[in-house]
């Protein structure tokens, strides 16, 4: 539930009336906004609260509306001259929360006055907001001038920090989730973003997921009237946690069963549908992303067990490459959004899913090279799909490599893993490669790469042996060989080992 304060100057009908347009509107819009006018009891239409409650009002918001509207028994000290001001109070309560919110959270909505009017505070001089062009009279197309502007604000909110950012201040995340309900700043779907975010500290971080989970049981048990966006990042959280956990208690991590993975995939399905009704905004994009990226998770893991038939084998390939599809473009749009604080996550999960194309069109190759199943295109146009896969997620692993690998205040962890499989993209590029010169240079690098991890990376070895298989053309990682983009390879002894 987002709270949004309104204080008001000579307009205290008509802030009322704002509230109760507002609040109608957001039933209908399932958008989970609730009105406190300041000073105001809604038990006792015509009695006001004493001031100090004023101030928990206030404390209980995370947005505000400024009716600033002209207060006809002002006077100046002699009480000789009525100058026309706002009140006194709205002034303290338009300073208080200047302090208390962001800018973007505080609706200023100027109905007799300009922005920079000299009747208004000077410290407040050049603050933006909406002025009110109409007539100051017609209450019913004030109400909806200012409630259509407060919902088109209301709907361009976003965390004002980059994801990847959120993610790398772990501790700072999780300070803003364990003090939202004791002291609301951020909006609900803010909240949202930042649980999303924090679940990404296990992946990308090595976090405890039974710590993280924990923190967001708490929350989830003190918040008041969640909007459905916090109710779906929730569920996401949740749901992908308890994975996490699940994954942590088997001894085998290389694989998932049968059974497990149908009961995970079937709980990120129905967040799926939940997803889908959510209104189309930032958010929904990125649950979407982030879902799916869990789901090729699933899919690759449930690809390693031996209990699958031919038959299932191929069909969770094709979901796998169709996801991965379907999500990059998703990701593409999420990176080209102009604030720009996307551009990483983005790429981050595209990268995955160029890996995961690549991936499933392997295995599916494997099983229709050997008969197993029927084939579904030809070899040629296979190994092109393949080829093209593995360009565009060195393509992607260099952009990260490039923007992180030598950053200072990046996670050891992620660099770590970001030049891992920046050079795992480019052994995998160096099988495809007919270019004798970026053969050449691709090998000493990653015979430099494979000397220093060797010692620094112990859980990564069967990445860093799987590299070296490249290199000593000893294929671990795939029984394609490097003239397999060819179309006569198809003819060649050695083709698919």
């Amino acid at each position: 539930m987002s709270k949004v304060f309104i204080g008001w100057s000579g307009a205290g009908d008509f802030a009322v009336k704002l509230a109760e347009r507002i609040e109608t509107q957001s039933r209908d819009k399932k958008a989970g906004v609730s009105c406190i006018v300041g000073g105001f009891l809604r038990e006792r239409r015509n009695t006001l609260y004493v001031p100090d409650k004023v101030i928990s009002q206030m404390n209980a918001c995370d947005q505000a509306i400024i009716l600033l509207k002209r207060h006809p028994n002002y006077y100046n000290k002699d009480a000789t001259k009525n100058v026309n001001i706002i009140s006194h109070n709205l002034a303290f309560e338009w300073g208080y929360l200047i302090a208390k919110l962001q800018a973007d959270k505080i609706h200023n909505f100027f109905i007799d006055f300009s922005e920079n009017d000299k009747d208004l505070p000077s410290d407040t001089t050049g603050m933006q907001g909406y002025i009110y062009k109409g007539d100051p009279t017609d209450e019913e197309a004030m109400l909806e001038a200012f409630s259509v502007e407060f919902w088109n604000r209301h709907s361009k909110q976003h965390v004002e920090e980059n994801t990847m950012s959120i993610i790398f201040n772990r501790d700072g995340t999780r300070s803003k989730i364990l003090a939202h309900n004791a002291n609301a700043i951020y909006t609900n779907y803010e909240m949202a973003q930042y649980i999303i975010s924090y679940v990404y500290t296990v992946n990308i971080l090595g976090e405890s997921p039974a710590g993280v989970l924990k923190d967001i049981e708490y929350f989830e048990d003190s918040v008041i009237d969640p909007t459905e966006e916090l109710k779906v990042a929730l569920a996401f959280a949740k749901h992908t946690l308890n994975f996490y956990a699940l994954r942590q208690r088997k001894e085998d991590a290389e694989f998932i069963s049968k059974p497990d993975f149908l009961s995970c995939m079937g709980g990120y399905r129905n967040i799926l549908k939940q997803i889908s009704t959510l209104e189309d905004t930032e958010l929904r994009l990125m649950l979407d992303c982030f879902v799916n990226n869990f789901r090729n998770y699933l899919l690759l893991l449930v690809l390693e067990s031996n209990d699958l038939t031919s038959e299932e084998r191929a069909k969770y390939c094709k979901r796998m490459y169709d996801i991965s599809y379907e999500t990059i473009e998703k990701c593409k749009v999420l990176e080209g959004k102009p604030h720009g604080l996307n551009v990483q996550i983005g790429t981050l999960l595209r990268a995955y899913m160029y890996r995961n194309k690549y991936r499933a069109l392997e295995d599916l190759e494997k099983l229709e090279s050997n008969g197993l199943v029927p084939r579904t295109e030809s070899t040629q146009d296979r190994h092109a799909k393949l080829n093209g896969c593995l360009i565009d997620s060195f393509d992607a692993r260099q952009k990260l490599y490039s923007e992180y690998v030598n950053k200072s205040g990046i996670p050891v962890t992620f660099k770590e893993n970001i030049e891992m499989e920046y050079y795992l993209a480019m052994a995998e590029c160096m099988k495809y490669s007919d270019d004798e010169e970026e053969i050449e240079e691709y090998q000493g690098e990653l015979e430099g790469y494979v000397k220093r991890a060797h010692g620094m990376l112990k859980d990564k070895l069967v990445f860093v042996n799987r590299i070296k298989g490249y290199l000593s053309e000893t294929d671990t990682a795939s029984d394609i060989y490097k003239c397999g983009s060819k179309p006569e390879c198809a003819n060649c002894p050695n083709y698919m080992g």
